[in-house]
């Protein structure tokens, strides 16, 4: 199995504090995280502290999707690192790397990371995306 490293950045109007919180508000989380545009939000739990654990449960076409992990790393408002397992998709645990830095215009870039199968990297990276800009559209309400 051959791995590559998904890299993105991405440029937020909002403070790198802002964009950091919204990774741990359970109340600001279940709106874009892992959010699909026909699914239900189901249960949103948040540990955010170093070894903490978060799972987010969406049902989608009548199916719960889980999402679980532990975080590694955090440090307001600039590091979240985090392991993410879909145990429906694949039983396979990434850690994924958040950066946060501020920028000149009181926005911020966020620099995202992980390692990926070669061939689901355009997936991911589209997912990713359109999780991203979710987030935007939230922080802009």
């Amino acid at each position: 199995m051959t791995m590559d490293m998904l890299e993105i950045e991405f440029r937020f109007r909002d403070t790198a504090e802002r964009v950091f919180d919204a990774w741990l508000d359970p109340k600001v989380v279940r709106t874009w995280l892992f959010a699909t545009p026909k699914g239900e939000m189901i249960d949103v739990q948040i540990d955010p502290r170093k070894g903490g654990h978060y799972s987010i449960t969406e049902r989608r076409k009548g199916q719960d999707v889980l999402h679980t992990g532990t975080y590694l790393r955090l440090q307001r408002p600039d590091v979240l690192w985090f392991t993410l397992t879909v145990p429906s998709i694949s039983p396979d645990t990434v850690t994924v790397s958040i950066e946060i830095e501020p920028s000149v215009d009181g926005g911020c870039v966020l620099m995202l990371g992980h390692d990926v199968k070669r061939e689901d990297k355009d997936a991911m990276t589209k997912g990713w995306l359109a999780t991203l800009q979710g987030l935007q559209k939230q922080l802009s309400r």
